[in-house]
């Protein structure tokens, strides 16, 4: 099975006056094909992916993550959106995509930045390849959202302290109690294992 994985995220507090910039984005992090699966400390979804996953054929897409910051403008929402494009027309065929996202990035000329991507796969890939994606506990999902997965899943505690956290490789990354997650629960093995809500 060829599992496509991208990872484009950001925290966006509409608040903050600067707006997230290509500058920004470069700063945190650019990654396109097979690179994007070399970005998987413990503490990134990616990494979560693999460790669960695990082995499958794995391509990377796109990598383009920026740090808590105010809205992305139009030419990096642009960029961005492009360069994903591309990257996952030239990664075809696949059988599935993992999208590890954040569920709160929003531009200045579209508030549901990932609601984009997620639409922009689906219109590639079409209906017959599963589209699953990553979001942390505080995620906006919308109808973008629902319509282009087939479903979500809400875990104990959150992924983006927990990705690989929760899985063999990282079990007792340091900052938390051996065995235990950031609100006291045991940890699992799978970031999966404890489903909260699942809708399909």
């Amino acid at each position: 099975m060829r599992i496509g994985i991208a990872n484009i995220a950001s925290e966006t507090s509409t608040f903050n006056p600067v707006p997230t910039d290509m500058e920004t984005i470069r700063a945190s992090g650019i990654d396109r094909g097979q690179k994007v699966l070399e970005f998987s400390h413990w503490g990134n979804h990616i990494a979560g992916f693999l460790d669960v996953v695990g082995g499958e054929e794995f391509v990377g897409i796109t990598r383009a993550v920026a740090e808590v910051g105010g809205p992305l403008t139009e030419e990096a929402m642009s960029t961005i959106v492009g360069w994903f494009t591309e990257d996952l027309r030239e990664a075809l065929p696949l059988d599935r995509l993992l999208l590890s996202l954040h569920g709160a990035f929003a531009g200045v000329a579209d508030p549901d930045v990932e609601g984009l991507v997620v639409r922009r796969a689906r219109e590639i890939l079409g209906d017959a390849v599963i589209i699953e994606a990553s979001m942390d506990l505080h995620a906006n999902i919308t109808g973008k959202d629902r319509k282009c997965q087939p479903g979500s899943w809400a875990t104990h505690s959150p992924p983006c302290g927990q990705s690989r956290g929760w899985t063999k490789s990282g079990r007792d990354a340091p900052g938390y109690p051996a065995g235990r997650d950031q609100t006291g629960h045991e940890r699992s093995q799978d970031p999966y294992d404890h489903p909260l809500l699942r809708y399909s």
